[in-house]
């Protein structure tokens, strides 16, 4: 008999899982590549009957809309999670409550390295070692990734050949939930529709090679040997059983999108324009700082405003953007889509993406950042109430070529536009701090090329000698109200530029004439 994959409900694919089970959900951020009604049934029957309990869940990604109980929200339950491996909680309101409160534990891992380490158990490996995570909280000799200061120790440190390593130990995964457009009837499946491929291969082999099985949720099935070989990315050898949900979104805001998928491009013109103010301030002088030709990533948050910008501006085409998502060129997504991608050129899956990242082949990276401390350290994952997690943060910042940090100078700050300056109406609390909550990024141990800036929307610093030091201020500010508003004194330039004016200019060109040796498009 020819093997199919058994087709079952969300709810009989719930039934799966035991207690105490293993279970890795792939996907990424608002939506994409999310098993969702398959999550959503794991949280009926758990409020129903009480189990499956005491999961442990694996997941690279945050998997969340910030609002609603979606993703890895729907584990928000007392009991029905032990451990977390993952890497992003931002999503995650009530998730982050509890694990602030210790009523859940997690290690809160880089992102790269969580699907990376499904390659290793795969392979039967014991491990992984990389250097990624070193000189952060994730390294043993700070809080080595975990939540709360008394679980067990799960990354440790080794030295091969006089050179520090961190070691992250393989296990067993007994269950995993992936998300594809379509499958055959024996379980190939296609991401055609997908704004992203994801891990869901790694993932899948993992799994399998675990012991364990594999459900799938897809919009469709088809009839055996109907799909191109050529465009099945998880073969159907790794799929046990199919959930069909034909009216499942390709992210949480968005039903469908052939220009996320790849299937046509879109006008530049059909790119939303950031609206004047800080953020876009912040972008523009960001942008400055891009040179043709180069490899570059943007982060989500204040960072992914250098896309619109560029897309704004036309500029788009004279470098490559990327995102670790796995996309190369185009147009990254922002907002609740971030992560998704128009216009680009190629695709890639997401353990791949974040290797030539490790090996330094980034030129440059734009990072959103939280706090920042007189050393240049920065972190992005712990701070106040909020637990958010790195993602992909630590991978990315570690080896890129240069770091470019964009945030506002306060936290909550209410600024006006006066002309080329700023009216404030309402100061924020400090994000530039003596010391971090949690420290994600140390330009210490990071292998930088050349030094990072930080740039805010009143004043611009850099990393010299070890300090962080102004060099640029907006104009209108002064000196001491940009310093009375941090939460020490930085080493101040001997010459403090100004900001040009034309940043909070409303007219688009500024960054094209502004850029080095700018192309033509």
């Amino acid at each position: 008999m020819p093997r199919e994959a058994r087709v079952v409900t969300a709810g009989e694919a719930a039934a799966l899982v035991a207690d105490g089970t293993s279970v890795a959900v792939g996907g990424t951020g608002c939506g994409h590549l999310v098993a969702e009604s398959v999550l959503a049934a794991l949280e009926e029957r758990f409020l129903e009957v009480g189990r499956p309990k005491d999961l442990t869940l694996v997941h690279t990604m945050g998997l969340g809309d910030q609002k609603t109980n979606r993703g890895i929200e729907h584990f928000a339950h007392s009991g029905f999670v032990k451990t977390f491996y993952g890497s992003h909680y931002a999503h995650n309101k009530n998730l982050m409550a509890m694990l602030l409160a210790g009523e859940m534990s997690a290690y809160v891992l880089p992102a790269g390295v969580i699907c990376q380490l499904y390659r290793e158990i795969a392979a039967g490996r014991p491990g992984l070692i990389t250097k990624t995570g070193i000189g952060t909280f994730v390294d043993p000799e700070l809080e080595g990734a975990r939540s709360h200061p008394g679980m067990a120790e799960y990354v440790r440190r080794l030295e091969i050949d006089g050179v520090r390593y961190l070691f992250y130990p393989s296990f067993p995964i007994q269950v995993g939930l992936i998300r594809a457009s379509v499958a055959d009837v024996e379980g190939n499946l296609c991401m055609l529709d997908e704004p992203a491929l994801g891990d869901n291969l790694q993932l899948a082999q993992a799994v399998k090679n675990s012991g364990g099985v594999v459900v799938a949720q897809v919009a469709q099935v088809a009839a055996r040997h109907s799909l191109p070989s050529r465009l099945v990315q998880v073969p159907a050898a790794l799929i046990d059983y199919l959930v069909v949900e034909p009216d499942a979104p390709v992210t949480y805001v968005t039903k469908r999108s052939d220009a996320y998928s790849g299937r046509y491009r879109v006008p530049a013109t059909a790119i939303e324009p950031l609206p004047g103010g800080p953020r876009k301030v912040i972008a523009r002088r960001a942008a400055q700082l891009l040179k043709p030709d180069t490899l570059v990533n943007l982060g989500f948050g204040v960072a992914n405003g250098v896309a619109t910008i560029l897309a704004e501006e036309g500029l788009e085409a004279i470098l490559n953007l990327t995102v670790e998502q796995g996309t190369y060129g185009g147009n990254p997504a922002v907002g609740l889509d971030a992560g998704a991608a128009v216009n680009y050129d190629a695709l890639i899956d997401v353990p791949t993406q974040f290797d030539f990242y490790d090996g330094g082949g980034l030129d440059q990276t734009f990072l959103s950042f939280a706090q920042v401390d007189p050393r240049g350290r920065v972190n992005v994952s712990r701070f106040a109430d909020k637990l958010t997690g790195p993602g992909g943060f630590i991978d990315i910042s570690r080896r890129a070529g240069q770091v470019v940090f964009l945030g506002m100078l306060t936290a909550g700050a209410r600024l006006t536009q006066a002309g080329a300056g700023w009216g404030i109406e309402r100061e924020g609390l400090p994000k530039f701090v003596s010391t971090l909550d949690q420290v994600t990024y140390d330009p210490a141990t990071a292998e930088n090329r050349i030094s990072p800036v930080y740039i805010t929307e009143r004043a611009v610093f850099e990393l010299r000698s070890g300090r962080l030091t102004l060099t640029e201020i907006a104009p209108g500010c002064s000196l001491e109200s940009v310093i009375a508003a941090m939460g020490f004194r930085p080493e101040v330039a001997a010459e403090v530029k100004e900001m040009p004016a034309r940043l909070f200019d409303a007219e688009a060109g500024f960054v094209r004439s502004s850029m080095p040796e700018a192309a033509p498009v």
